[in-house]
């Protein structure tokens, strides 16, 4: 049997009394309240810093991505476009679906955000990649509006993926999540 609390600060050198004080103040009913509502002050600031870092990545992505807009062919634009989106994706829904005590209405507005950042973006690095081709004389292609389509539906596919298997796990349908 594994060691309480307790018994675990006993042996690092803790008084009885220490210990008893450390274990009452962590599991006592009384505290668990006021521990629960701490959490959810974390993990609401830990949301907010996770939005904020993904519209700020997607920025940094949309930089990127003028370069890549001159010099590739649109097959291949689409695809990396696609791949950064489902990447993305992942890495917003993994973020998201681990904080808990986090409300549906968060989840919304994630869902929404990010995806309106990322369209603004695609705008602008079209845009711009536009005016550089324009200055150099060389030819793009890409649409803006196809290239925000793209991105948001690789984005919102693994969050959408994530909803759907949790309304399938509710009602029976499905036994044990997929990934």
């Amino acid at each position: 049997m594994e060691p309480t609390l307790k018994e675990k600060l006993v042996e690092k050198g803790w008084s009885e009394g220490e210990a008893e004080q450390a274990r009452s103040i962590l599991y006592d009913p009384v505290n668990e309240r006021k521990h629960l509502d701490v959490r959810k002050s974390v993990n609401t600031t830990h949301y907010w810093l996770t939005i904020i870092a993904l519209a700020v990545l997607n920025l940094l992505i949309s930089i990127v991505l003028v370069p890549v807009l001159i010099v590739f062919k649109p097959v291949a634009v689409n695809l990396i476009v696609l791949t950064v989106g489902l990447l993305f994706g992942f890495l917003f829904n993994f973020l998201i679906r681990d904080i808990e005590h986090v409300d549906t209405e968060h989840h919304i507005v994630a869902a929404s955000f990010i995806p309106v950042t990322a369209i603004i973006n695609i705008f602008v690095v079209t845009a711009v990649a536009e005016s550089f081709a324009i200055k150099f004389r060389i030819d793009i292609t890409q649409h803006p509006i196809i290239l925000s389509l793209i991105y948001v539906i690789a984005f919102l596919s693994p969050y959408i993926f994530e909803v759907l298997q949790s309304i399938l796990l509710k009602k029976g349908i499905l036994q044990k999540k997929l990934y």
